[in-house]
């Protein structure tokens, strides 16, 4: 499904950082990414995971309107910008029950307010 959110971005410190939640990465020229056609290509950490066997940090990263892809962190050099939530998650979300039955969908306007409480 494409993403017709306009993803306003921001530039953040990049020196020894590793990629943090919504920053903008570019993707290398690997082998994985030229078979899925993204070298070169920038995306948004959407999630990060550590392999157990070596330690290598890996990617979740949104490029596009294609599906999430994961890469390595050897493959990503961070740009130095990123996105807010917002420009990625509407707020909606779906309801189901314990056993998995689609209950119906909660707009965001249609929670309550975080008090902070």
């Amino acid at each position: 499904m494409p993403c017709s959110r306009r993803l306003d971005w921001s530039l953040t410190s990049i020196e020894g950082a590793e990629p943090q939640f919504f920053d903008i990465v570019r993707i290398g020229d690997s082998d994985d990414a030229r078979k899925l056609g993204m070298n070169g290509a920038e995306g948004v950490v959407l999630g990060m995971s550590e392999d157990e066997v070596t330690g290598e940090k890996w990617y979740a990263l949104m490029v596009g309107d294609r599906p999430v892809a994961t890469f390595p962190s050897s493959d990503l050099t961070p740009t130095g910008r990123s996105v807010t939530r917002e420009s990625i998650y509407s707020g909606d979300s779906i309801r189901v029950s314990q056993k998995g039955k689609f209950l119906g969908y909660t707009s965001a306007e249609s929670q309550p307010a975080d008090d902070g409480a």
